[in-house]
């Protein structure tokens, strides 16, 4: 082989090296956002699973508020009457 054809073959193997360095390099980082990705999801999840129960356990605290509520209501509705049996 020429010294010329020599030196081609040497950069076309130095380009292909350095090719090959940048995309390992960029795989790598690409692996890493994958994985801080699935940590992110797998706490969003979680986080929508507490959510979902918190949500849950609103609505049957607001449930039982209004039977608190209606309960107050007929009290008073009988206290009220009761006064008016002693004013009378």
């Amino acid at each position: 082989m020429s010294e010329q054809k020599w030196i081609e073959f040497t950069n076309r193997v130095e380009r292909l090296v350095a090719d090959y360095n940048r995309i390992r390099k960029e795989r790598d980082e690409f692996k890493n956002e994958l994985e801080e990705l699935k940590k992110q999801t797998v706490k969003l999840t979680r986080g929508s699973k507490d959510d979902i129960l918190l949500k849950e356990r609103i609505k049957v605290l607001e449930k039982e508020r209004g039977i608190i509520q209606e309960k107050v209501k007929k009290l008073l509705k009988v206290l009220k009457d009761k006064n008016f049996d002693y004013s009378d």
